[in-house]
C-alpha cells in the first residue's frame, strides 16, 4: 500500500502502486452510473399544481402523521435534483418548509424523520407553485445509505469544520463546558442540518443537559441520514442498555459492526444484550469474536464469555475460561466470586449462579488514549490450542500455491469500493466522518517470474472524486502478496499454533520485514518525499483451504523522520465466485488502517462488493503518479536495523 497526501484536492484519476516493478497496463475506466439507493422506496411521479403561472415556481412541503396531525419530531427535508445532486435541505421542526425560486424541471423530494419511515417521492416542477402533503407512518426503518448524494452531506467547509472541533472541545473540555459549545452547534445546524457529525454533537450536547430525550431524536438523526456513523451508533446502544431494552440495543449494534468490523467493542455488547434475552450460543459466538479482535483489550469479555458458555450447558469449559483470567486478573473480585460459584454448584445449579451475576452486566471499560485502534501484533499472541505442531514449511508452500493460483487467474477484477475516513478525536472516538464511493479496478501480473505488478484505478461513483483528508490509500488489497513465492526471500515467517476463528480453524503465522531486505510492500509519499515501511503482521491461514483468511500488519519501528508514529493495518478475505471462469477465488471484503501521522490519526475503511472478472488486453499505460520514484531505482536505501 502506498499513502500519498496531496497539496491540493485534485487527485490523478489512474495511479499506479508497483511491488517490483511496473508493467504497462490499463482497464478501461467503468463508465459512472448513479447510485440507486437502497432502502427508499421511490413513489410514482407526482405532478400537481395549476394555478397561475410564475416563472420561479414555490414548493411548500407539509409534514404529518397518519393521524393528519403535524409531526413532533425534527426532520431533515432535501430537496435534489434529477441528477442526483444536492440542491436545498433543511431541518423542520414546525412540520413545514418552503423552497423558494425553483426552476421546472423534475426533483426528488426526501424526508427523514427519527420514529418515522423513510419518505421519498418524485415532483414535476412547472410554472405554478405547489403544495405537497407528506404522510410518514411511525416506524424504524433506515435509509442503508442515507440521503442522495450522502457524501456531499459528510463534506464540510473549512469553517463549518472549524466550528466542528470548537464545539467537539467544548465538549469534551472539563474547564470551558457544554455552554461553550452552544453558539459553534447553532451555527453549524443553520450550515448543514444534514451533516450526522453536527447532529451527533447536538446530541452530546443535549445529553450534558440531562434532555436525554432530545439527544436521542438527534443520535437517530444521525443514524438515519448515515447508518453507519459510530458515536451515534454507541450513544444509543449505551442508552437502550441503560434502559434495559437489549433487543433495541442489538439493532444499533449490528449496524455498528457493520459501521466497524474491525472493532471488539461492539461485539461485547452485543454477546451482553444476547445473554439478557438468553440467546446464549449466539452470546458465545460474539464474546469470542470480541477476543479475537481486541486480543489482550478485551481481557474483560472473559467473565462474560464464560457466563455465556455456563448458560449455554458448558459449566466446564466456563470453569477453563474464569480460571485463565482470574490468574492474569487476580483483583477482579466479581470473576473470583463466579468461579468459585460455578465451582461449588456444578452444572445441574449453574442457572442459579447465574442469575445471581446477571445482576452486575457488563460494562465496557473505558476508552483508553492508545485504544483508538486495535493492539499492536506483539501487543499480545492470539491464543493457539494446546499441543498442536505446526507444519510451518507445508504451511507456507500451501499458502503460496494458493497466491500463485490467485495472480494466475487474476488479469484484473472490478468492485465497488466503499472508502469511510474517520478523524480520530482525543477520546478515541470518530471526530469527523467522511465517505466516498468508487468504481474500482485492481489488475495482477507477472511481466517475468519473481516480478509482480499490481495497477489500481479508481473513478467517482457518487460525490467526489478525490480521497478524504487529501491522503489516498493505495494497494490495501494486495497485501496478501506477502505470502507469494518471491517474497519470502524478504521475510521472517514463524507459525504460532492452530488458532479458532468463527470462520474455522486457521494456522495462525507470524512474520517480519528483515532488516537486511529492501521493503517492497508498503510505502509513504509527501510531496517529493518518498519512504519505503518495513512491517511485521501476522495472518490466519485456513487449515483446510490454505487460504489467507485474515491479516494484520504493523511497522517494524517508527519512522519520525517523517512523523509516522504508528500504523495497523486488518483486512478480512472471503470466497467470490466468478461465473464467467467458473472459479472461486479468495479476495478482500473489507480493508481497515489505522495511521497516526503528521499529528493525525486517522481509521480508514475500504469495503468491496459487486466484484466481476474480467480479462482485456491493452496497449495503454497507466502514468506513474506525480513524484514517484522510477520503478527501476529505489528511492532510498534499506533502513538500519532496529
Amino acid at each position: 500500500m502506498f499513502l500519498r497526501v496531496f497539496r491540493i484536492v485534485l487527485i490523478c484519476a489512474a495511479c499506479r502502486v508497483v511491488f517490483f516493478q511496473p508493467l504497462p497496463v490499463l482497464a478501461q475506466a467503468i463508465p459512472t452510473a448513479p447510485v440507486q439507493m437502497p432502502g427508499v422506496g421511490t413513489r410514482d411521479l407526482l405532478t400537481v399544481g395549476n394555478s397561475t403561472p410564475m416563472s420561479r415556481p414555490s414548493l411548500d412541503v407539509y409534514l404529518r402523521d397518519l393521524s393528519g396531525a403535524s409531526i413532533g419530531q425534527v426532520a431533515l427535508v432535501t430537496l435534489s435534483a434529477s441528477t442526483g445532486d444536492l440542491l436545498r435541505q433543511s431541518s423542520v421542526k414546525a412540520g413545514h418548509i418552503e423552497f423558494k425560486d425553483l426552476k421546472p424541471g423534475v426533483y426528488t423530494l426526501q424526508v427523514l424523520a427519527p420514529g418515522y419511515d423513510a419518505f421519498q417521492q418524485t415532483i414535476q416542477m412547472n410554472l405554478a407553485p405547489i403544495s405537497v402533503t407528506v404522510s410518514v407512518r411511525s416506524g424504524t426503518a433506515f435509509v442503508p445509505y442515507g440521503t442522495p448524494a450522502l457524501s456531499k452531506l459528510l463534506v464540510l467547509s473549512q469553517k463549518d469544520q472549524k466550528l466542528i472541533a470548537k464545539a467537539e472541545e467544548s465538549l469534551n473540555s472539563k474547564t470551558a463546558g457544554p455552554r461553550d459549545a452552544e453558539d459553534p452547534l447553532k451555527k453549524l445546524y443553520r450550515s448543514a442540518p444534514g451533516n450526522p457529525d453536527v447532529n451527533y454533537l447536538y446530541g452530546l450536547y443535549e445529553s450534558k443537559h440531562g434532555d436525554m430525550g432530545k439527544a436521542e431524536s438527534y443520535w437517530q438523526m444521525a443514524v438515519q441520514i448515515y447508518p453507519q456513523h459510530a458515536g451515534a451508533l454507541n450513544e444509543l446502544v449505551q442508552n437502550s442498555l441503560r434502559n434495559n431494552q437489549p433487543g433495541e440495543a442489538v439493532v444499533y449494534l449490528r449496524r455498528a459492526i457493520e459501521a466497524d468490523p474491525t472493532s471488539w467493542r461492539p461485539h461485547a455488547l452485543i454477546a451482553q444484550a444476547f445473554l439478557d434475552q438468553h440467546e446464549n450460543l449466539q452470546a458465545v459466538a460474539e464474546a469470542r469474536r470480541a477476543i479475537e479482535l481486541g486480543h489482550n483489550q478485551a481481557d474483560s469479555v472473559q467473565p462474560l464469555l464464560a457466563r455465556a458458555l455456563a448458560a449455554a450447558g458448558d459449566t466446564k469449559q466456563a470453569i477453563d475460561t474464569l480460571e485463565t483470567y482470574v490468574q492474569a486478573q487476580p483483583s477482579d473480585k466479581q470473576a473470583k466470586e463466579l468461579l468459585e460459584s460455578l465451582r461449588a454448584v456444578g452444572p445441574s445449579s449453574a442457572s442459579a449462579v447465574l442469575a445471581k451475576a446477571a445482576e452486575a452486566p457488563y460494562e465496557l471499560p473505558p476508552i483508553l488514549v492508545t485504544a483508538w485502534r486495535p493492539p499492536d501484533v506483539d501487543e499480545s499472541i492470539p491464543s493457539v490450542e494446546a499441543g498442536v505442531a505446526c507444519p510451518l514449511d507445508s504451511v507456507l508452500s500451501k499458502a503460496q500455491t494458493r497466491i500463485a493460483q490467485l495472480v494466475a487467474n487474476v488479469d484484473r477484477f472490478s468492485a465497488v469500493e466503499w472508502v469511510k475516513n474517520e478523524r480520530m478525536g482525543k477520546d478515541g472516538l470518530p471526530a469527523m466522518t467522511d465517505m466516498r464511493l468508487f468504481n474500482y479496478i485492481v489488475s495482477i501480473s507477472v511481466p517475468r517470474p519473481g516480478l509482480l505488478s499490481v495497477d489500481e484505478y479508481r473513478t467517482a461513483r457518487e460525490g467526489p472524486d478525490d480521497f478524504p483528508d487529501d491522503i489516498a490509500t493505495y494497494g490495501l488489497p494486495a497485501m496478501v502478496l506477502a505470502f507469494h513465492l518471491s517474497q519470502s526471500p524478504n521475510f521472517v515467517y514463524s507459525c504460532e499454533g492452530l488458532a479458532h476463528l468463527t470462520t474455522g480453524p486457521a494456522w495462525q503465522v507470524r512474520f517480519q520485514q528483515k532488516p537486511d531486505r529492501l521493503p517492497t510492500l508498503r510505502a509513504y509519499q509527501s510531496g517529493e518525499q518518498f519512504t519505503r515501511i518495513a512491517l511485521k503482521g501476522r495472518a490466519w491461514i485456513s487449515s483446510d483451504s490454505f487460504e489467507v483468511e485474515r491479516l494484520e500488519t504493523d511497522l517494524s519501528r517508527p519512522y519520525p523522520q517523517i512523523r509516522l508514529i504508528s500504523e495497523h493495518t486488518v483486512i478480512e478475505y472471503g470466497a467470490v465466485h466468478f461465473q464467467s471462469k467458473s472459479v472461486d477465488m479468495w479476495l478482500p471484503k473489507t480493508a481497515e488502517v489505522y495511521f497516526d501521522w503528521k499529528g493525525r490519526r486517522i481509521h480508514r475503511s475500504h469495503s468491496y462488493s459487486n466484484y466481476m472478472l474480467f480479462s482485456v488486453e491493452s496497449q495503454h499505460k497507466i502514468s506513474a503518479p506525480k513524484g514517484a520514484p522510477p520503478a527501476d531505482q529505489p528511492p532510498e536505501t534499506p533502513p538500519a536495523k532496529p
